[in-house]
């Protein structure tokens, strides 16, 4: 490749533009990321293994999800797990990034 004095070449990414989810509040964290990974893949839920074949959605759920009472958590958490082949990071607040 030949190419001008000062002048950049740019190489294509390979990689995934990240997808960022918000849990709405009428689902529950297990059904937003299912959801946030079928956007991303552009799949339907029947498409995909089940969540619980990859990590404990109830942990998920204890660690990240509401208080029992409904009320928010007071501090910050973060879970990163792979699942069907995507980066998925799930914080404290409902905010699910998957690449």
């Amino acid at each position: 490749m030949v190419t001008e004095p000062n002048t950049t070449v740019l190489e294509a990414s390979t990689e995934r533009t990240p997808l960022c989810y918000r849990q709405s509040a009428d689902e529950s964290l297990t059904e937003a990321i299912v959801t946030a990974v079928c956007d991303r893949a552009d799949a339907d839920t029947t498409e995909l293994s089940p969540l619980y074949a990859t990590i404990d959605p109830d942990a998920l759920e204890s660690l990240l999800g509401s208080r029992a009472d409904g009320s928010p958590r007071n501090s910050y958490r973060s879970v990163a797990f792979e699942y069907e082949s995507y980066h998925v990071q799930v914080e404290s607040g409902g905010l699910i990034t998957v690449n």
